[in-house]
């Protein structure tokens, strides 16, 4: 008995740490895969020679202006008003991360040139209730993405934020 009250006691204190770990490595994988999709979506519009879209949307499938990036995001093929072939699509995220963007843009087109013309976009991820685990992932308006520091307010903001998935 003893040894059954010392283990549960164990688990107890183990639990909140081990729910925190898992949540810092989905955050981690988010803005990895985010990361991925832009750098991807960039080459391909160079070496396909035609137009990238990239935006947020429901499951990874469709786009959806109002929708948040939690909610998946899909690059796809875009040219002259032509939608084309998706090249990568994402899932909605676990439901204790959030996500949130500059104002401006809510989506990203990469021109043939590889360029994201426009202002430059930041779109910060973070666990829910926590500003100390926020990262943000910047698309500059020459079409090169890149981690960043992210400033307090952000990481203040995405924290409080409520998830709009739609």
């Amino acid at each position: 008995m003893a040894v059954l009250a010392i283990a549960a006691t164990a688990a107890a204190l183990a639990l909140p740490a081990m729910n925190e770990a898992i949540a810092r490595y989905r955050l981690g994988a988010a803005t990895d895969h985010l990361l991925d999709t832009l750098r991807h979506a960039r080459s391909a519009a160079l070496w396909r020679d035609t137009g990238v879209r990239v935006c947020p949307g429901r499951g990874g499938l469709e786009c959806a202006p109002a929708a948040d990036w939690a909610a998946g995001w899909t690059a796809r093929e875009f040219d002259e008003g032509k939608t084309g072939s998706i090249l990568v699509s994402a899932q909605p995220l676990p439901g204790n991360l959030r996500v949130i963007r500059s104002p401006g843009r809510h989506e990203f087109h990469f021109t043939r040139h590889g360029a994201a013309y426009g202002t430059n976009q930041r779109i910060v991820l973070c666990v829910a209730s926590r500003p100390a685990t926020a990262r943000a992932v910047v698309v500059g308006n020459a079409g090169l993405v890149h981690r960043d520091p992210v400033r307090p307010d952000e990481a203040a903001v995405c924290a409080a934020a409520s998830l709009r998935r739609r």
